[in-house]
């Protein structure tokens, strides 16, 4: 019969893989640690970082095991050899049981008599104990038992005779144990399946626990095999460390079966498993390893094995591979065990893991997949650290948890390299274990033999990196070597560390590896010691280029007598380096102090210690070295390692913390966190930014904090984004994590308002899925940004789900009266769980709000938590409260708890809370103001100790200095002034810009990515010759969500300098690295590849290392295989998707310009390197593929049925971004054959067939065009244009296939508009110039871009004028390209044409209208200056000269000098030197003309025009001078006639003598506005212009109309030029017909009208407006006729929309009749024309009632047609504007979110609107922030309603409005724009509204003066009655042939600021942003910002 024991069962702290940080405790009775509880350590829990406890004691725990007591080991005397152990579980309700019979034969090492063996609450059968003799096979006889199992844990067999030494016996007993449920020994577990609890049985034997299974001889030392049979029920299963070899029926019991297992290797009995259950197994790929491999579940997670069964075997393969040592075992089981204290156990053979750590599924988030992944590795690692080889005593633990710890990042990272382990290391291990090794109670990681250990972060995480350390100083070879011959020699046995020690220092000396000492020796320093070293480096800037190093141990202070020695030494492997491009130089040090005479680094250069902190040691630097890091990081922290970024802000916050170093400092470095957006970094600083954000919460300095804070985080999340993406990197998702907790902390407007309308969601539907890796963030932050229904909900599910999410969430209410109603709750365990009673009492201790309220309820509730609660949770709660605690009143406050509670509260934790209170005082005392000011203006300050200028100073400074040759210093004609002028260089981006910003932010805007400078340019060492591109992207797999593509390319390359380093550009690539070759062309023989270095996430460069040097001058073959991934960024190579007939259809397509080349496949991306490619692309066979070539053959791909490859012949020579790949359904289009030698196709979707009809015809024949006109054959034998559904840009020149934006190639020409039809002509010729400009001749660097899209820009507007002439594209070209630039460089914001750029970013901020529209102008005054003939002939030169190769701006103007002589054209200076002067400078003159009448000569001034100077004190050093081409006409001229002069740069002014103009004949400078300026004249010039526009208009041309009108308008509006000038040459527009020339002064119109509205000039200027407007209506009519010419149809949409503003009958009664037509008929899309239907809207809404209002918004809701939402917000009645707002904050009521912005803005347009608007603004602001909207609309909405106001009263409310909501507006750039601009609105009334207002009084021309007779005065003394001077004085000094006296200078507007609007002083900046009043000519601000950023065209 069995026999039932009841007894004390114990439960022991100390296992493998969980062990309490704060006891050194081996049996912890009657507890089992929960992970996450006081005084538990989870070695996998590395997301949780220590918080910083200064006074934090280790808490040691008593244990039933004092170890430090010889009593408790075993005497020795008898070794064990081998155990046959039975047991029999019976796993039941009522009987947990296990009977058991072990026999153990032993070796007798000494003559003894007691037989001493552990065992602890085992019920031995004592009549069963037998001992044999095995040499006689006589039983010795047992005369008695002691037992001591519950002191000393051992049970002595007596015997009557000794046991002799020498001889061997077996042991032999039965026995009968409890499964117990403390998680020990042999034990139960349960899970529920079904609704039906089921049992198991499993075991976890370390550290000492054997004991408490089955009696044995339980230390390490004492290794044996063990032969187990384990008894069961014969539907259950067990398992354990060897195979099952048989299965035998038991005796007397139906139904149940002995498994017998194969005996194990020589092991120790902590390694013992055993496990009966019902589990199912999930067995492994046999192809992954040789070894058996299965994870073993309860049935229902068998699905979620499969990660683990997929990783494990490899992991096992790789560690084999990794030391060179075989794994002995035939089978590996990895078990997942509901009920497990540790994270995992290694038993061999069979490996327990807590469920958690070993289940994958779709909940699974990223970071705990990948601790699963870790944890299996860290096992997986003790099958040879630990199983194989085992430390000799547990002193010596760290051998086992050391290496296991460091190795998990080794095994996990061969199978799941994206997560950058290594790198994790970092924050994850060595920062984690530098705090807790800091403390004072610290221990070593190696005690003496008679010192019990504990398994804490000591063991696992000091001794990971140590010998991380140790490894890097060995080099890993060598390490690796080492650990081969370790594990060899001590293979089945015990090591200590010596052994460790003496096996790497051995294969040291055989490699070569020169130590300063025994290796012994120098690890002792490191294991036999507490702490570690400080680092302090002083450096010697002025003796040299040395420093001195000290070292001193680092241990946090402490209120306590530390017995601390001070005279500790170790032997610290310096690392340094200031190049981290270089090897680091190594340096031993073993004093106190070394002096280092060399850091190789010069004064002005940093020195970074612990490079890739490799080393376990902190380091201190002298502030100058600091400050120079810090300016580093702001330029280009990418020149600093990703781990000594992180090293350096964890290093800096501890040091500062403790008063080592300035918290400036630290703060300083902080300044580049704006520009990181790499893990790990931001990982080292978030927790010691939270503890800074905790101190300062609810302080002065909090709300300073806070703004810098969001300014830090803010790109950090708008880089990551809220939404997961599939093709997130692993990395990205945790960084996502980080971004999203601090950016709803900071309450930025976008994570808020996702997270509102995914809680939102969530309530609609509590069953949604939310994704795993934000689920808990959104529960929180759902909470936290919400009110009571949100708190409701969260309640509501916790209640019906029992989950700790919602709960948790429950926590984060910011309510007051929810949290107190919480509070009360946790009294009610029917409202709180009372095991939940802690996590919510701790987690409102957290809240910034609940922290109060919860001291507040523990002081006045005490008494009712006790008798609700009784006292266990006082402890918790007390301690919860302290973190947060920081003032003297709120700890006596504690104290005097403690005190009146002293009963309960006599606890070291509350000690502990205490002394962290005491020590947030102290820090708050100490740092608290020197944060705040550091808060008020946060700067790094460059300190360097010599007076020499730092390298970017010398940069800078020679960059603004150096002349060219043909440069000169002269002296102006002026006689009061010289003025020295230079031509720059190329400037820098960071010179440019850097006026936009403050100097303590060099990085403005989007100009400044993460790594910017030279670090990012390939070394040039290698050029390619020929790529051969294989790609099968798998696109028919799109759907189903596999976006990769297969892909090998083989690079023929030629070395160009010797090297051993190949880098090549490669971003987002998965490199097959065993693929990787390298073949010399001239041996036929392969290289060596001895290194790869992926840098692919910071410079997007691989660099393969070759064991050999490549030789100059020869060529290579470079081969590798890939996996790329198609992605949705709309670059490289990348998905996109259309549906046709229902049906989603995917296609693959390239966008590579400019740096998304080496996203697609390796390569040499730089435009310079050109090459010829060969590409092959697979494809599905009911698909089709296009590249750049002609396909030349097809045919199946082998094993892929179904699959082809398409070949394409090789590529002419060209530049990586201009290579396209095209896979897709798409049909072809080909142009009627005869129009082009060129074979001409259109790629588009099949059910867009109709819609190719004008492009294919036009294309062909813009080609042909071109081909005559640059006199150059379009070189290769196809054109193909592909119509691409998602396309970012408009259009991409890839040469032979261009791609466009479907919008930019297809159009209907029956229901297509005028605007619609050129746009498609003029993208088509834009891209089809670039086949000659950009892929023929290419830029040699992309800071000449403008040689691409300048000429292209130019180009396309001759290009389409050659297929469709009607559209006078030259006449175009002044309101399209030259008068829009003009508003864009006149600010002091622009920059430069030709502009040093060197990251992908810069390079990207160059494809704007700089580049484009500014280029454009240049090339067509180039044009003008030498002729078009001479022109288009030097283009021809230029483009032969450089045919498929690169060229820089000089090349052209060379091969334009070389024309220019050929035709003996004379020029006053070299064409480089004159164009120079427009390319390297920004920005444009403007020409002031004074006429001298009585001599018929003019006086003419250049100087910078500016539409408003910044308020700066920053002086701009270029002189901004220009080589001007003047050309000028007369009234006695022929239209067109000309005569041309030049001023030179060197001159501020010149005299002409003779202008041919009588002085009653007008003169026009800039004749036909071909150049790149405007225009000033005096006041009597522009009489005698008005004059003849008035009398006959056409005799100036359009051009120079146009220009008169725009030049004029925008001077007047900054003073140059009085506005009565401007308006008396409006006057004429009344006979005016041309488009041109009205298109050109109408956005100077709606300004006017926008500024007069409801003033008492407005009804004057309507009439006005309306008298010249009307004729111009009238010619053109309303009615649209199929023979309207071009311009005529955009001159009627013009006309229109005047018209009827101006309520002229005939418009408003047309468009009204149109309007009810479409009401009759909504779905006729042909009643209105596509020209017309805007005006006809907004008149038909604006002119109805409510019916036609609601006509217009419910054709809105039909169709979302937003041309019907933007006439609903024309209407001119109040109510229904309220309406559209009141709509627009429900989210059901049909508005789009995509439209909010659309709507309110042109509501805020509406001048009835505009007040509605403002008013619905202030008033209904909570309204609006409570609604699906949240606070995302908040800046745009404030920006919108700023256009139109201009008063004192409207600025004030706009700038309290942005002051009552600083949080949300206050730190916008937007918002200040739109503040400025109100502020410039009022400028312009008080100096212009009542000027305009007397002229409109009386609108006539003032009539010019009548001829003068000739004075007699010389030149030098002209008198004011006959010269008319301009309005101002130019800015420098002019000829003396004008004196002083003749002009009047009138204020302008920056003179007459003070009398002019101001801000209130709640303001926080002066108005600096340009004003709406200033217009910029084509745009408002917002336009122009975004253009100067991203282009106007987004067309390469």
């Amino acid at each position: 019969m069995r026999r039932f024991l009841n007894s004390v069962l114990m439960a022991v702290a100390l296992t493998s893989l969980i062990a309490t940080s704060s006891a050194l405790s081996v049996n912890l009775k009657d507890k089992v640690l929960d992970n996450g509880k006081e005084g538990s350590y989870d070695p996998f829990s590395w997301s949780d970082q220590p918080s910083w406890k200064i006074h934090a004691n280790r808490e040691n725990k008593p244990s039933a095991v004092d170890w430090d007591d010889a009593e408790y080991r075993l005497p020795g005397d008898l070794l064990p050899s081998v155990y046959t152990i039975r047991l029999l579980p019976f796993i039941e309700e009522g009987n947990f049981t296990t009977d058991g019979y072990i026999e153990i034969y032993v070796d007798c090492v000494n003559d003894t008599k007691n037989i001493v063996l552990n065992s602890v609450d085992i019920d031995i059968h004592e009549l069963s104990i037998t001992v044999l003799d095995l040499e006689t096979n006589i039983p010795l006889a047992v005369i008695g038992r002691e037992d001591q199992q519950s002191t000393l844990q051992k049970v002595i067999i007596k015997t009557a005779d000794s046991l002799m030494a020498g001889k061997r016996y077996k042991i032999s007993m039965g026995f009968t144990s409890i499964l117990n449920d403390r998680l020990v020994g042999f034990y139960r577990s349960s899970y529920v399946e079904n609704g039906e609890t089921k049992y198991l049985a499993t075991s976890d034997m370390e550290p000492a626990d054997a004991r408490v299974a089955f009696p044995c001889f339980d230390e390490p030392e004492m290794k044996a095999r063990f032969s187990i049979i384990l008894g069961r029920k014969e539907s259950w299963k067990s398992s354990s460390n060897m195979p099952k070899i048989g299965t035998n029926p038991i005796e007397g019991m139906p139904g149940y079966v002995w498994d017998f297992f194969d005996t194990t290797p020589v092991m120790s009995t902590y390694l013992v498993a055993m496990m009966v259950s019902e589990f199912v197994s999930t067995p492994s790929d046999p192809a992954l390893s040789n070894v058996k491999f299965r994870v073993l579940t309860r049935p229902e997670l068998q699905e979620d094995a499969t990660y683990a069964a997929n990783v494990g075997p490899r992991i096992l393969e790789y560690f084999e591979t990794f030391f060179g040592v075989a794994y002995p075992l035939a089978k590996e089981d990895l078990a997942a065990i509901p009920d497990f204290g540790p994270g995992a156990m290694e038993n061999w053979g069979h490996i327990d893991f807590r469920e958690s750590y070993l289940i994958v599924n779709e909940n699974t988030t990223a970071s705990s997949k990948q601790r699963v992944v870790e944890v299996i590795a860290h096992e997986l690692a003790h099958m040879w650290f630990g199983d194989l080889v085992t430390m000799e005593w547990w002193n010596n633990i760290w051998l086992n948890e050391g290496f296991a710890r460091y190795l998990q990042y080794f095994g996990a990272d061969s199978v799941e390299p994206s997560y950058k382990l290594h790198e994790q290391f970092v924050v994850n291990t060595l920062q984690r274990v530098l705090v807790s090794d800091s403390l004072a109670s610290t221990h070593p990681m190696s005690y003496p033999e008679t010192r019990s250990q504990v398994f804490d972060t000591i063991e696992y995480d000091k001794g990971a990196s140590v010998i991380r350390m140790c490894a890097n100083f060995l080099g890993m070879d060598t390490f690796r070597r080492g650990l081969n011959r370790y594990l060899t020699r001590n293979a089945y046995s015990n090591a200590v560390e010596e052994d460790l020690w003496n096996t790497l220092e051995e294969q040291a000396a055989i490699d070569g590896v020169i130590l300063p000492d025994s290796l012994a020796k120098i690890m002792a320093t490191w294991t036999q010691t507490t702490n570690y070293p400080l680092i302090t480096v002083k450096r010697t800037y002025v003796e040299g280029d040395g420093a001195i190093v000290m070292q001193s141990r680092f241990v946090l202070p402490s209120g306590e007598e530390n017995p601390v020695p001070e005279d500790t030494v170790w032997w610290v492997p310096l690392t340094y380096s200031h190049d981290f491009s270089l090897h680091p130089t190594t340096a031993w040090m073993s004093t106190p102090t070394r002096t280092l005479v060399s850091l190789a680094a010069t004064s002005d250069q940093w020195v970074i210690f612990n490079v890739n902190q490799a080393g376990f040691y902190r380091v201190a630097y002298d502030e100058a070295n600091y400050n120079m890091i810090a300016d580093q990081l702001i330029a280009a922290h990418g020149h600093i390692s990703i781990l000594n970024r992180a090293q350096l802000l964890d290093d800096a916050f501890v040091l500062a913390k403790i008063n080592k170093i300035s918290y400036n400092i630290a703060m300083d470095l902080t300044l580049y966190l704006k520009y990181e957006r790499e893990y790990v970094p931001w990982r080292s600083v978030l927790d010691e930014l939270n503890y800074l954000d905790v101190m300062l919460h609810n302080e002065p300095q909090y709300v300073d904090w806070k703004v810098y804070m969001t300014s830090l985080v803010t790109p950090y999340y708008n880089h990551v984004g809220f939404q997961e993406s599939e093709s997130d990197a692993h990395l990205t998702i945790l960084s996502r994590t980080d971004a999203l907790n601090w950016a709803c902390k900071l309450k930025i407007a976008d994570c808020v308002q996702n997270v509102r309308i995914q809680y939102a969601a969530l309530m609609e539907q509590p069953d949604m899925r939310l994704s795993p890796n934000q689920r808990d963030f959104i529960l929180r932050a759902g909470v936290e940004n919400g009110r009571q229904a949100e708190w409701d909900f969260a309640y509501e599910q916790y209640r019906a789900s029992d989950s700790d999410s919602f709960l948790v969430a429950m926590t984060y209410t910011r309510e007051s009266s929810i949290v107190y109603d919480l509070l009360g709750k946790m009294l009610d365990p029917n409202s709180i769980r009372s095991e939940d009673v802690d996590k919510v009492f701790t987690n409102l201790a957290a809240n910034p709000l609940g922290n109060t309220m919860a001291l507040d309820f523990l002081i006045r509730r005490w008494n009712d938590i006790e008798n609700a609660l009784g006292t266990s949770h006082f402890v918790t709660f007390f301690r919860s409260l302290c973190d947060r605690l920081n003032k003297q009143t709120q700890y006596d406050q504690m104290v005097t708890l403690r005190d009146d509670h002293f009963d309960i509260l006599n606890s070291t934790t509350v000690e502990q809370g205490l002394d962290v209170i005491q020590t947030n005082i102290e820090w708050m005392s100490a740092n608290q103001l020197e944060i705040g000011e550091w808060l008020k203006e946060p700067s790094t300050a460059t300190a360097l100790p010599t007076t020499e200028a730092t390298t970017e100073e010398i940069t800078t400074t020679e960059a603004l200095t150096t002349t060219t040759s043909t440069e000169r210093t002269s002296t102006s004609t002026s006689s009061t002034s010289t003025t020295t002028t230079t031509t720059p260089a190329p400037t820098t981006l960071s010179s440019v810009f850097k006026s936009l910003t403050p100097k303590k932010d060099p990085h403005p805007g989007s100009f400044f990515f993460s790594v910017s400078c030279e670090d990012m340019r390939l070394p040039g060492d290698i050029i390619p010759i020929s790529y051969d591109v294989r790609m099968l992207p798998f696109v028919e797999l799109i759907e189903s969500g596999n976006y990769t593509t297969e892909g090998s390319v083989v690079i023929l390359v030629e070395c160009v300098r010797p090297t051993a380093n190949i880098s090549i550009n490669s971003a987002e690539l998965v490199i097959r690295r065993g693929t990787i070759s390298i073949l010399d062309m001239q041996t036929n023989s392969p290289l060596a590849v001895v290194g790869y270095v992926d840098e692919q996430s910071t410079r997007e460069i691989i660099t393969i290392q070759t064991a050999v040097m490549l030789g100059a001058g020869k060529r290579y073959k470079i081969s590798m295989n890939f996996t790329s991934t198609l992605n949705d960024d709309l670059r490289g190579f990348y998905r996109s998707s259309y549906v046709e007939e229902g049906v989603r259809k995917w296609l693959a397509v390239t966008q590579f310009e400019a740096t998304d080349a080496r996203r697609a496949f390796p390569c040499f991306d730089e435009p310079s390197m050109k090459a010829n490619f060969t590409v092959a692309l697979g494809r599905k066979s009911t698909m089709t593929s296009v590249s750049n070539m002609e396909q030349i053959k097809s045919g199946p791909i082998v094993g892929m049925p179904g699959y082809l490859w398409d070949s394409f012949a090789p590529s002419v020579k060209m530049s990586s971004y201009l290579v396209a790949f095209l896979v897709s359904d798409f049909i072809n289009i080909p142009a009627k054959p005869g129009v082009s030698n060129v074979q001409f196709r259109i790629w588009a979707r099949a059910n867009a067939r109709n819609l190719t009809t004008y492009a294919i015809d036009i294309g062909p024949r813009i080609l042909e065009y071109f081909e005559s006109y640059f006199n150059i054959n379009y070189p290769l034998a196809k054109q193909d244009m592909a119509a691409i559904p998602d396309f970012a840009a408009g259009a991409m020149e890839n040469w032979g296939l261009i791609t466009y934006r479907e919008s930019d190639l297809l159009i209907d020409t029956e229901t297509a508009s005028a605007r619609q039809k050129q746009r498609v002509a003029i993208v088509s010729a834009h891209e089809l110039a670039h086949q000659w400009f950009g892929d023929l001749v290419t830029m040699d660097w992309w800071n000449a871009i403008w040689l691409n899209e300048g000429f292209a820009s130019y180009m396309e507007f001759i290009g389409t004028d050659s297929v469709e002439p009607d559209f006078k594209m030259n006449d175009q070209f002044v309101v399209e390209n030259l008068q829009y630039v003009f508003g864009i460089d006149a600010l002091e914001t622009s920059r430069p044409i030709n502009i040093e750029v060197n990251t992908p970013a810069e390079i990207s901020s160059l494809f704007d209208a700089i580049s484009y529209e500014k280029g454009s102008c240049i090339v067509r005054m180039c044009a003008d200056m030498l002729g078009i003939d001479a022109f288009k002939r030097g283009l021809t030169r230029y483009l032969n000269d450089n045919a498929y190769g690169n060229a820089q701006q000089d090349d052209l103007w060379q091969a334009m000098q070389d024309q220019a002589d050929e035709e003996n054209i004379v020029l006053p200076a070299s064409v480089k030197e004159i164009m120079d002067t427009w390319t390297y400078k920004m920005g444009y003159p403007v020409i002031k003309v004074a006429r001298d009448y009585a001599n018929g000569g003019a006086q003419v001034t250049q100087e910078r025009f500016l539409l408003r100077k910044m308020n700066t004190t920053e002086v701009d050093p270029t002189v901004y001078q220009w080589w001007v081409p003047l050309t000028y006409t007369n009234a006695g001229l022929e239209p067109y006639q000309k005569v041309s002069e030049w001023l030179s740069k060197d001159d501020v002014s010149m005299s002409l003598n003779d202008l041919g103009a009588e002085a009653d004949q007008w003169v026009i400078f800039n004749v036909d506005q071909q150049n790149y300026y405007r225009v000033a004249y005096d006041g009597t010039n522009y009489d005698l212009l008005t004059a003849q526009l008035m009398a006959d208009h056409q005799r100036i041309v359009p051009n120079n109309r146009a220009q008169l009108l725009d030049d004029t308008f925008v001077l007047a509006s900054v003073d140059i030029v009085p506005y009565k000038n401007a308006l008396d040459m409006s006057l004429y527009l009344a006979q005016e017909k041309e488009y041109v020339p009205w298109n050109a002064v109408l956005a100077e119109f709606n300004y006017i009208d926008s500024m007069l509205h409801n003033k008492e000039q407005f009804p004057d200027w309507t009439i006005h407006m309306t008298n010249i407007v009307t004729p111009y209506y009238n010619h053109v009519g309303f009615q649209e006729s199929d023979t309207d010419a071009q311009l005529t149809i955009y001159a009627r949409t013009d006309a229109m929309s005047w018209a009827c503003r101006l309520k002229i009958a005939d418009c408003v009664d047309n468009s009204k009749a149109k309007y009810a037509e479409q009401m009759n008929d909504p779905d006729n899309s042909r009643i209105l024309s596509p020209n017309q239907k805007s005006v006809i809207l907004r008149t038909g809404v604006e002119n109805g009632g409510k019916l036609e209002w609601d006509f217009s918004f419910n054709q809105y809701l039909s169709k979302y047609d937003t041309s019907f939402l933007i006439a609903a917000t024309c209407s001119r009645e109040s109510s229904r504007l309220y309406d559209l707002l009141e709509m627009m904050l429900d989210s059901e009521s049909g508005i789009r979110l995509s439209d909010v912005n659309t709507l309110f803005k042109n509501v805020a347009s509406n001048p009835l609107g505009n007040l509605i608007a403002t008013d619905f603004l202030v008033n209904r602001w909570s309204d609006i922030e409570q609604s699906w909207l949240g606070t995302n609309y908040f800046v745009n909405f404030f920006r919108y309603v700023c256009d139109r106001q201009n008063t004192q009263t409207q600025l004030n409310r706009l700038v309290k409005l942005r002051d009552d909501h600083f949080d949300i507006l206050g730190n916008s750039n937007t918002v200040q724009q739109g503040i400025d601009i109100v502020v410039e609105n009022i400028k312009w009334m008080e100096l212009h509204q009542k000027e305009i207002g007397t002229w409109l009084v009386d609108p006539s021309v003032t009539e010019p003066p009548a001829t003068t007779t000739p004075s007699t005065t010389t030149p030098s003394t002209t008198t004011p009655s006959t010269t008319t001077p301009l309005t101002t004085t130019p800015s420098t000094s002019t000829s003396s042939t004008t004196t002083s006296s003749t002009t009047t200078p009138t204020s302008t507007t920056a003179s007459s600021s003070t009398t002019a609007s101001t801000v209130p002083t709640t303001t926080t900046s002066t108005p600096t942003t340009p004003s709406a009043g200033y217009r910029f000519t084509k745009m408002d601000f917002t336009s122009i910002v975004a253009v100067v950023l991203l282009g106007k065209f987004l067309v390469h």
